[in-house]
């Protein structure tokens, strides 16, 4: 503050710990001009030098303000000061008052969730001035910005609250505000969380079942995102969630259902909720893998649409009236013992393979509506096949009907129930299409063998769909 020249006529602003005072020592206008020093406990944290018309070209001394920042005054030996001699017109020292500018400054407080850094809606901000004890409350439901209005040389205390929220709050002031200007502060608030701690059983041993998946859901809020846990060792899924809010809690095993449980957080005094989970083995995949078998180049022969109007049972009904065109192409030329074994092989086959494989596949879509009414999502993989006979393309294309025929066939099941389950996407049906590509290299792709490029029981095998994976969606 002190300089080797002169510091005269201090005056302190205690509202604003600001100290006042002139100097003829400092690059100035001329003469003595006005200075502020700004105080932070005993220390000087900054100063500066007054504006005209407060400073002029002449010595201007013993400023005073206010506490309500809104007047000053000043002596000063400037023009327009009264005089005694024309010949020394800046002799004397007149009073000025000075109607200090009024300052426009408010407060724009922004609530946040600590948690997620999202906009909080439905705050409370309450805005203190800490001389007075005056308050200001403002609840917003609709936005997470506050403003109030501020005046210069005060200490605020600031809160934001919210129910199920921990607040938060900050203490500022106005002592150097010196344009007018918004003051901007971010109250960031954390949920005051519980903790969720969730495990899995297996339903029918009661044992714990390691490797579930768990996923918990804010119905309330169905914005926020889905919190999922794998635990590959364990048993045991800790989450934290909110007070005051309704989750749906998901669990589920790859050969297990999902179960679910709700909870309720609204009342919840503790600090710890626990949900036992007992998930049932999903009876579906005893039926993995379920083949089913297709005539030669069926269904819709030489055509090369991927898709199909037509049922399964409609193109196993013409499969298995086939049956003595196999036989009798299949045992052509054979010696009495190969034809006795080979006529085993074939009615074994068309038996147990391809009628018994819809036999198979009718229980289980008795099992699969079971689960879809229990409220279990389903989604089921198949894949096409086809014997090497045509070329590569052909039988990709050929593959993707015979999925269809299978889906159709699911679709008009007991008329037609599942068809709600498909629309709402409960049901889910995947499909694979491999052609001929994992046919076994020693079936016959020779056009003019017959025996053995359609009639053939090696043949007969890869004219197929497969459902290789049913799984239970979270």
């Amino acid at each position: 503050i002190n300089t080797v020249e002169d510091e005269i006529t201090p005056f302190y602003h205690k509202i604003s710990n600001t100290l006042y005072y002139s100097s003829n020592g400092k690059q100035g206008f001329g003469g003595f001009d006005i200075y502020a020093a700004k105080f932070l406990a005993d220390a000087v944290v900054e100063q500066y030098h007054l504006d005209p018309p407060t400073n002029s070209s002449y010595n201007d001394i013993y400023y005073i303000m206010s506490d309500d920042f809104k007047k000053g005054f000043l002596s000063s030996n400037r023009e327009g000061s009264l005089y005694l001699d024309k010949l020394l017109e800046s002799c004397c020292y007149d009073i000025y008052e000075l109607v200090l500018k009024e300052l426009n400054v408010n407060l724009v407080a922004i609530t946040y969730d600590k948690l997620t850094g999202l906009d909080l809606l439905g705050s409370t901000v309450t805005l203190v001035d800490m001389v007075t004890g005056k308050e200001v409350v403002i609840k917003n439901d609709t936005s997470n910005i506050f403003t109030f209005p501020l005046e210069r040389g005060k200490t605020y205390f600031l809160k934001a609250e919210k129910p199920f929220y921990l607040p938060d709050s900050t203490i500022f002031n106005t002592n150097d505000i010196r344009t007018s200007q918004d003051i901007v502060k971010r109250l960031f608030l954390q949920p005051d969380l519980i903790t969720l701690d969730v495990f899995t059983f297996d339903d029918a041993t009661k044992e714990a079942l390691n490797g579930a998946t768990v996923v918990v859901e804010d119905l309330t809020d169905p914005s926020r995102p889905n919190l999922i846990k794998v635990n590959e060792l364990g048993n045991d899924f800790k989450f934290l969630i909110e007070r005051g809010k309704s989750y749906r809690i998901r669990a589920t095993k790859d050969g297990y259902s999902v179960e679910t449980a709700l909870i309720d957080t609204k009342g919840v005094t503790g600090g710890n909720i626990r949900k036992d989970l007992y998930l049932r083995k999903l009876n579906l995949n005893a039926y993995l893998n379920l083949d089913l078998f297709f005539d030669n180049d069926h269904p819709d022969p030489r055509t090369k649409t991927t898709s199909t109007t037509k049922r399964y049972k409609t193109t196993l009904d013409a499969y298995l009236a086939r049956k003595p065109e196999f036989e009798k192409n299949y045992l052509s030329g054979l010696s009495s013992q190969a034809r006795q074994k080979s006529k085993e092989d074939l009615d074994n086959f068309f038996m147990n393979e391809v009628k018994g494989g819809f036999d198979t596949f009718n229980l289980f879509l008795v099992d699969l509506f079971d689960e879809l009414k229990r409220g279990q999502r389903i989604e089921i993989t198949i894949k096409g096949f086809a014997s090497p006979r045509a070329d590569l393309k052909y039988n990709m294309v050929l593959a993707q009907r015979r999925i269809n025929t299978l889906r159709n066939e699911m679709m008009a099941y007991n008329g037609g129930v599942l068809q709600p389950y498909f629309k709402s996407n409960q049901l889910i049906v995947n499909q694979i299409s491999f052609g001929e590509e994992l046919a076994p290299s020693d079936i016959s792709d020779n056009i003019n063998d017959r025996r053995g490029s359609v009639y053939s029981i090696k043949a007969s095998k890869q004219r197929k769909v497969e459902i290789i994976s049913i799984k239970a969606k979270l």
